[in-house]
């Protein structure tokens, strides 16, 4: 198959010129819960479900990847859950699909399908961000790769995080006091006056001594805008444009300042939505697959 050479920030990857990803579920858009049989999503914390991925009747799809499960890190799923929408969005029905056979054929009717991802409940609370899963068009699973919500040109990742390194654990999260944390407040430079941004973060409150919440702000022209509260995993996230380099964003927390808060994905981008995460200084790999 013919190659390219792609520079990506001064990085050279070698790529496929048709492998483009194929990989149709958006971390940014599951959530924790399961499917049940009206097709509502339920608060399983041990599970993960799709947003709504539009299909076509009668084709194959395969489910791949694997979860990120808190008491026992990346590890396979078990039989997976579909539900299956009209073009309005309604249930239709759901399937269960066992462990050993991965594909799943669209029934007539169908425009929408919700993939529910499982695993055992003693292995605690499945973390989506960390998570590798994948549904795609056909009955082969392919090498796993990134959906990456949003558009490529403006997935920049603006956030340099190094001053806090001394935080940063084997694993490549961080611990710190949630004192330090709220003692962020990076100040808006004259090139981004006028411009909108968004920050996120993600947290991890299951640990012990962590506080009630944690959240990301801004302080714009004197108000201060908190975003989306973190009370156990999640990302918390704030869209703000500043209007001068007085206004800032940070991060903030719920209670006692001596608790300690595991966090990692610091993102700072331009645009109103968060794309999937990527280290400071690159862009988010849409349709970027790096060849084996």
């Amino acid at each position: 198959m013919r190659k390219i050479l792609c520079a990506l920030l001064g990085l050279l990857f070698t790529i496929s010129a048709n492998a483009a990803c194929k990989n149709l579920f958006d971390p940014t858009k599951a959530v924790l819960g399961d499917i049940n049989t009206n097709g509502v999503i339920g608060e399983l914390s041990y599970r993960i479900v799709s947003d709504f991925i539009p299909v076509v009747p009668g084709q194959k799809y395969v489910v791949s990847g694997q979860m990120y499960m808190a008491n026992s890190g990346l590890r396979d799923f078990g039989p997976f859950i579909t539900g299956y929408y009209n073009a309005n969005k309604e249930f239709i029905s759901g399937s269960r699909t066992a462990q050993s056979n991965r594909y799943i054929t669209i029934p007539d009717g169908v425009s929408y399908a919700r993939v529910e991802y499982g695993a055992p409940t003693n292995e605690g609370t499945a973390i989506i961000a960390q998570s590798k899963l994948q549904f795609e068009q056909g009955d082969t699973a392919t090498p796993y790769c990134s959906a990456c919500d949003g558009e490529i040109k403006n997935s920049l990742n603006l956030f340099n995080f190094t001053q806090y390194d001394q935080y940063k654990q084997a694993d490549g999260t961080y611990r710190a006091p949630a004192y330090d944390l709220s003692g962020i407040q990076i100040n808006a430079t004259s090139d981004m006056i006028g411009k909108t941004y968004t920050f996120s973060v993600f947290f991890d409150l299951t640990k012990e001594d962590a506080p009630t919440y944690m959240t990301v702000l801004s302080y714009i022209g004197g108000v201060v805008k908190e975003g989306t509260k973190t009370y156990e995993t999640g990302y918390s996230k704030v869209t703000f444009t500043p209007t001068s380099t007085n206004d800032y964003f940070g991060i903030t927390y719920g209670s006692n300042g001596n608790k300690y808060v595991t966090f990692s994905e610091i993102q700072l981008e331009q645009g109103s939505e968060r794309t999937t995460y990527h280290p400071y200084g690159s862009y988010c790999q849409q349709n970027i697959r790096v060849a084996t």
